[in-house]
């Protein structure tokens, strides 16, 4: 009954109509986005671990992309400037405007104040992850773990479990893992393909990949879902909630920027 009279504990996401639903990001809880690949999934995780560096430091793993193409990808939403044009000089990338140089110089604030740390090592395991998130909080206290993704996580030397077997261990210590450092880890996860073979092409959790132990362990589920690829317009679908209700956010995605930004949302 104390408690009912101090402030939420929960830090809000990027977007209000995502906070409004799942209630933002709460300590000690596991989110699982998932999505075929090339929905975006990677640009949520980047824009929330930048989202939640603003509270604290952020600890970020990917063995998809390298600290420069993270760090990249943090400066095109920052600074609104295009990504095409922070690849450096060459024949093929358009130059900076006089604008971008602008709003570069104008983010530089913003760039020093970030408290993000990058993990790009790649066959992390989840005893690598625990202790990058760990040296990051001997820097200050933690806000956030993020981690892209579930599905090239490497096997410890000489596990000759299932793959099947081998995640739901992964899935079960990431939530440990939220409740011991009392933050909440993002984890990114693939879907299989059987939700393309659907009359119906909305991905369900039962579409997770390799283990079904992952939609039990997360307290919130969010499943990403475009018509194409290429297509700007991106649902992420609430799917699972122990906080609250379940929905759709609708989102455009703007590649380019490296962000999401929301259209509208349906409760139910």
């Amino acid at each position: 009954l104390a408690g009912l009279d101090q402030e939420s504990p929960s830090v809000a996401t990027p977007w209000d109509e995502l906070t409004d639903i799942i209630g933002g990001w709460q300590p000690g809880a596991l989110y699982v986005v998932a999505a075929r690949p090339s929905i975006g999934k990677s640009i949520l995780g980047v824009q929330a671990a930048i989202g939640l560096a603003e509270h604290g430091h952020v600890s970020l793993t990917s063995m998809e992309m390298s600290r420069k193409e993270i760090q990249q990808r943090a400066t095109a939403h920052i600074a609104q400037v295009a990504l095409g044009r922070l690849k450096g000089k060459s024949s093929r990338s358009e130059a900076l405007s006089s604008l971008d140089r602008k709003r570069l110089a104008e983010s530089r604030e913003k760039f020093d104040r970030m408290k993000l740390a990058i993990n790009d090592k790649a066959g992390s395991t989840v005893n690598t992850i625990r202790s990058h998130a760990r040296s990051t909080a001997r820097r200050g206290p933690l806000a956030g773990i993020v981690i892209d993704y579930l599905g090239l996580l490497a096997s410890y030397p000489g596990d000759r479990r299932s793959r099947y077997e081998q995640v739901t261990d992964w899935s079960r210590q990431f939530k440990t893992l939220a409740q011991e450092m009392q933050v909440p880890v993002i984890l990114l996860a693939q879907l299989n393909r059987q939700s393309t073979q659907r009359a119906d092409a909305r991905p369900q959790m039962s579409d997770l990949r390799d283990s079904g132990a992952v939609e039990q362990d997360a307290d919130v589920i969010m499943l990403l879902h475009a018509a194409d690829p290429a297509d700007p317009e991106v649902d992420l679908l609430v799917a699972k909630n122990r906080h609250g209700e379940l929905g759709i956010v609708h989102f455009t995605k703007r590649g380019y920027l490296a962000e999401f930004v929301p259209r509208h949302t349906e409760r139910f």
